[in-house]
């Protein structure tokens, strides 16, 4: 059994000391995915006649050229940091490198023909609320697209970053969201929580 869906969002996290890729997404049944890659490939190339490589960096002769038809080794890194100081001491010791501005997300999408529609060849590890968790899966691209609508997102804050309000405006949508532990004269305009800890649960709420 496969799952088709479509990818929404990327991000990375840290874990382990390893940089890990998360995607997300719908499925064709509209449920969500949550899709993580454990170990998804930190590389760029350099020449093979280059004698120094970076700390943190593993070394591993591949047969690839450039385009000037020279050998390539492709090196490795356990996270992004590493591979962005890395690119940055080449680039100040005038070193030519390949594909190191490439993004990781990118990279690991474009090597298995993946374009926004995703195929999951394995099940789930877990399924929690209407959300499908998958691990390292077995992937592959997809024709599958999905229907998207815009939303627009205001969000108010303190300087201290404590929260005033959310404004969502969208298809058949239009609300305001504010804290108002006092409740204002203007209770008709805007929906009112005594707190901002309760906004999370009336987001997905709003319909």
């Amino acid at each position: 059994m496969s799952y088709q869906g479509f990818i929404l969002s990327n991000s990375q996290i840290s874990r382990n000391n390893t940089t890990q890729l998360v995607f997300q997404g719908r499925l064709s049944d509209g449920k969500r995915f949550h899709w993580s890659v454990t170990r998804p490939g930190l590389v760029f190339f350099i020449d093979r006649d280059m004698d120094w490589v970076p700390p943190g960096a593993f070394r591993k002769s591949v047969e690839l050229r450039n385009l000037r038809g020279k050998s390539v080794d492709a090196l490795y890194f356990q996270t992004t940091a590493e591979l962005t100081r890395a690119r940055r001491a080449f680039e100040s010791r005038n070193f030519p490198t390949y594909e190191a501005d490439v993004t990781l997300a990118a990279r690991y999408l474009m090597e298995r023909f993946i374009k926004g529609g995703v195929s999951f060849e394995t099940k789930p590890v877990q399924v929690e609320n209407d959300t499908l968790y998958f691990v390292d899966p077995k992937v592959k691209g997809s024709a599958f697209s999905t229907a998207l609508k815009l939303l627009s997102i205001d969000i108010e804050c303190s300087l201290e970053m404590d929260l005033y309000s959310i404004a969502v405006y969208g298809n058949d949508l239009a609300a305001v969201l504010m804290v108002d532990p006092d409740r204002g004269a203007n209770i008709n305009t805007y929906r009112r929580f005594g707190n901002e800890r309760v906004f999370p649960a009336s987001l997905h709420e709003l319909h």
